[in-house]
């Protein structure tokens, strides 16, 4: 399976970092993750910098254990963003799993509706889950991360009503 950002984030979320372990990514997430963790730091301010930096630790590390497809050729990446109205990251992930042979697990929908035309296609809500416990090297940063990640989501939402 091929996950691109926005399912390695919400199976990070949801305690599904040991079943990204057995599957890959391409490297653009590492930007769009981080990126998504600066929105929450620097615009949301949901996450303060050093929870920021815990979560970005901890999904790093997550990510770097993940295998590594390699990315589809830009031409190709440009032709399946003009056809299907994608962003060319995207478009990427798309191409990448295609290339690889692989299902491509997204929660994005509208990279879903288009993927689903062309290949195997998951929300990472129906990717089965793996028990297996997570590398000593990956679960030092776990619980810290997951704690500060999973409550942000509540505490300030609490102190926005």
């Amino acid at each position: 399976m091929l996950f691109d950002a926005s399912a390695i984030l919400n199976l990070f979320r949801n305690d599904g970092s040991s079943t990204l372990l057995e599957g890959n990514t391409i490297d653009l997430a590492f930007y769009e993750v981080g990126n998504s963790i600066t929105r929450k730091v620097c615009v949301e301010k949901v996450l303060t910098m050093e929870e920021g930096t815990l979560a970005l630790d901890s999904l790093t590390n997550v990510m770097a254990a993940m295998g590594l497809t390699q990315r589809a050729n830009h031409r190709t990446v440009l032709e399946t963003s003009s056809q299907g109205n994608l962003t060319f990251y995207d478009a990427s992930y798309l191409c990448a799993a295609e290339g690889a042979k692989e299902p491509l697990v997204t929660d994005d929908k509208h990279l879903f509706d288009v993927a689903k035309k062309r290949t195997k296609v998951l929300r990472s809500s129906d990717v089965p889950r793996t028990n297996a416990g997570l590398p000593r090297s990956i679960m030092k940063f776990e619980s810290a991360e997951k704690e500060a990640f999973l409550h942000q989501s509540t505490s300030k939402r609490e102190e926005k009503r």
